[in-house]
């Protein structure tokens, strides 16, 4: 004779299927894709220097003058003046003006433009702005 407890389990097991709705599996944890392989780029697609770097160098030799840089340094030294060449998306404001002509710059350059505090300031100092000055050959 079979086991009472063991009928008595078999048949809770097929009344509990019969009548309750299947169990919803764990979803499976997720796996990052692999990464797809980029080629690398060919000497004469990479950038060799950074847009700003490239802006004040032009600048300077639109200017006539040698490219220095550095921090706390200008960034152009010609024959009797010095100049500050700013890359920026926004205006240069009143502090570069002020720390040009601190420095001794005669010329503050700038890609966007000057704020108009910044244009009455450099008036007063006798500093001269130049926006977008115009470009030397090359890119």
């Amino acid at each position: 004779m079979p086991n009472p407890l063991v009928v008595f389990a078999a048949g809770l097991f097929a009344l509990d299927a019969l009548t309750s709705t299947p169990r919803r599996r764990r979803p499976l944890p997720r796996v990052s894709k692999p990464k797809k392989h980029t080629p690398k780029k060919r000497a004469s697609e990479k950038k060799t220097e950074p847009d700003w770097h490239h802006f004040e160098r032009t600048t300077c030799d639109a200017l006539g003058a040698i490219h220095v840089g550095g921090p706390g340094r200008s960034d152009c030294v010609g024959p009797g003046f010095s100049a500050e060449v700013k890359h920026h998306k926004r205006r240069v404001g009143t502090q570069v003006v002020e720390k040009a002509h601190e420095r001794g710059d005669a010329v503050v350059v700038s890609s966007s433009g000057f704020t108009s505090p910044a244009v009455r300031r450099a008036a007063e100092l006798g500093v001269l702005l130049q926006h977008r000055f115009p470009r030397v050959s090359g890119r």
